[in-house]
């Protein structure tokens, strides 16, 4: 994933994730009506089966009644997180390591994520990313707002992402951690 400056960017904030209840997508659209300088970006599917999911005529609503643009679920995620400012994931869903939270540090992007089981292992506080409280629309709108106030911290908190992705999410480093741990086993 290849860091690239913000220089000259619209600002977007995006939104990558499943269409859930529960990964802060209500969260995410509500903060769109109450922040004014930027595009919100969307990016994801429905999942028909879930229960958290969306529905098609839940997302036909809030795309009629919110300033957000919908992409549907995107194969190039990368493209569209170096085109955004900020990567939001407002979720209460019992995370592992979110994907979308490795990337967008790799890709050198401000995150903000909720203080909760595996988001908040994939910043660094305060100077990775701001952590908020979940379902909590009116901190995430402030944090959204905070960033975009103040430009050079929010470069500053990519530039950190990025140097705290390539320590602690390098592919190579997980693959030998691995490794050592299959090893352990083999040997008891």
């Amino acid at each position: 994933y290849p860091y690239k400056s913000l220089k000259g960017k619209e600002t977007k904030v995006l939104f990558a994730s499943r269409l859930l209840y529960s990964k802060g997508i209500k969260e995410f659209i509500e903060a769109s009506s109450l922040v004014k300088e930027c595009k919100f970006l969307v990016a994801g599917n429905i999942d028909p089966g879930n229960p958290q999911s969306l529905t098609q005529k839940d997302l036909n609503l809030f795309i009629e009644n919110y300033p957000i643009k919908y992409l549907g679920f995107k194969k190039n995620i990368v493209d569209f997180i170096s085109s955004s400012s900020i990567i939001v994931l407002p979720s209460y869903y019992r995370e592992g390591l979110p994907k979308i939270l490795i990337e967008a540090a790799a890709c050198g992007r401000a995150i903000i994520t909720t203080d909760n089981v595996g988001c908040r292992d994939a910043i660094v506080n305060n100077k990775t990313g701001i952590l908020i409280p979940i379902k909590n629309t009116q901190k995430l709108v402030q944090a959204i707002n905070y960033l975009l106030e103040d430009k050079k911290n929010l470069t500053k908190m990519g530039e950190l992402g990025r140097e705290f992705a390539l320590k602690n999410f390098d592919i190579s480093k997980i693959i030998d951690k691995h490794l050592k741990i299959y090893e352990e086993l083999i040997l008891k």
